[in-house]
């Protein structure tokens, strides 16, 4: 699997820098140049650059040649992560270059999807992770018809795992006294529950009874932050009440 490949990398790799490439996407000839450049100057711990998402069948257009500057912006992990909670960066692994001895005491967990935001949680346990934003597109990711979401959202099978990443998120959250806990507590729970209309929709109950009893589990479990929080409207909050309490 995709975890047990990126560890077995880690593992092995030998350089003072790493970065992740998932196998149909591509890169910037520049890429790993710029991301080095910035770590160099800004004496961060990773950098990451901008994604250029596109559709297998089109063809994503490089710019040639990019003039690598200096000026790049220079902000903590938790700072990233919402950005990408909110979805102004990307919640993945694979458009940035970490310094390798970051890595040294974390892996990717095995056997779980969704493992991007798995990692983030994992990354939060780092005090003082600092991180340098390129803001020029230098990943390409490509959006793959039968990809792992897009075949989910087709078959209105969701994995289990949606909830567990976004649970394990939010746990590390508050261990580490993460200040935007009602940001990643409805980023956590939002993130499974975009999927519930779905599955009620098209009645498909039977495939998703594992998913949907651990997302009815940590809405439970966070029932009382859930009606507390600024984040969630008030039609999501009695939804997810009647939801938690329901047996379908």
């Amino acid at each position: 699997g995709l975890s047990a490949a990126r560890n077995a990398g880690i593992d092995v790799a030998c350089g003072e820098y790493i970065c992740f490439v998932d196998s149909d996407d591509f890169l910037h000839p520049q890429y790993c140049e710029c991301l080095y450049v910035a770590l160099q100057d800004s004496k961060t711990d990773m950098a990451i650059c901008d994604v250029v998402r596109f559709d297998s069948d089109d063809q994503a257009t490089i710019k040639e040649h990019i003039t690598i500057t200096s000026g790049d912006e220079v902000i903590s992990f938790r700072e990233l992560l919402l950005l990408q909670m909110s979805r102004q960066k990307e919640m993945g692994v694979w458009n940035r270059l970490y310094k390798r001895e970051l890595l040294e005491s974390l892996r990717f967990m095995n056997g779980k999807l969704h493992e991007d935001i798995i990692f983030a949680g994992d990354l939060l346990d780092t005090p003082d992770l600092s991180v340098t934003v390129v803001d020029t597109p230098l990943y390409f990711y490509r959006q793959r018809s039968d990809s792992i979401v897009n075949s989910q959202v087709k078959l209105s099978a969701c994995h289990p795992d949606r909830v567990f990443a976004g649970w394990y998120l939010y746990r590390k959250a508050v261990r580490n006294e993460f200040q935007q806990l009602d940001e990643c507590l409805r980023y956590s729970i939002m993130h499974p529950w975009s999927f519930v209309d779905s599955v009620y929709v098209k009645r498909a109950f039977k495939l998703n009874e594992c998913f949907l009893r651990r997302l009815r589990i940590f809405i439970k479990e966070n029932k009382k932050d859930i009606q507390q929080s600024k984040c969630f409207s008030s039609i999501d909050k009695k939804r997810m009440c009647l939801f938690a309490r329901s047996g379908v």
